[in-house]
């Protein structure tokens, strides 16, 4: 990199340094200042503003079938800095109040403690009941935590027989 000091060029290698400590949904800007053998530059215009916090809701999951008892999920990441790690997706019976977990590890529903996703942005849930109707919801993580769930998605139907109603 090479930038100037009045006309003259001042060579300069790039230089990086990673800052700690930060808190989330606070913004942050930075200045910078050359040394040199000779002395100090006078300090950069503030850079623009960076503020790191939890990721926003992912956009709404698109479910389609993808086989009798299974449906393929279509997820939109949200951008965020700094960025998104993981997924958690879940999954409910229309009409019912109980969310499931959909745990990575098999594709499958779980009561709680499911493994979150690694930022797929398409996946498939196995092992659901045909002639039933399931919404979807999701989250995402990065370094500051989970962000809030994304609305849910529109029902899909497994089959056309409707879906025996669970034990109350």
């Amino acid at each position: 990199a090479e930038g100037t000091v009045g006309a003259m060029p001042c060579p300069a290698r790039p230089t990086a340094t990673t800052v700690t400590g930060l808190d989330a949904d606070k913004p942050y800007q930075a200045k910078l200042v050359a040394h040199t053998p000779h002395g100090s530059s006078g300090s950069s215009p503030f850079s623009a503003s960076l503020q790191l916090s939890k990721p926003h809701a992912p956009g709404q999951p698109l479910a389609t079938v993808n086989g009798p008892t299974s449906l393929r999920i279509r997820l939109a990441v949200p951008p965020t800095a700094p960025a998104c790690t993981h997924l958690m997706l879940q999954m409910k019976v229309e009409g019912q109040e109980a969310w499931q977990d959909v745990d990575a590890a098999t594709g499958k529903l779980v009561a709680q403690g499911g493994k979150a996703y690694a930022l797929e942005k398409e996946v498939i849930v196995s092992g659901l009941r045909p002639g039933c109707s399931y919404q979807v919801k999701a989250k995402a993580q990065n370094a500051h935590g989970w962000g809030p769930e994304s609305c849910a998605s529109a029902a899909t139907c497994l089959g056309s027989k409707p879906c025996r109603p669970l034990a109350p």
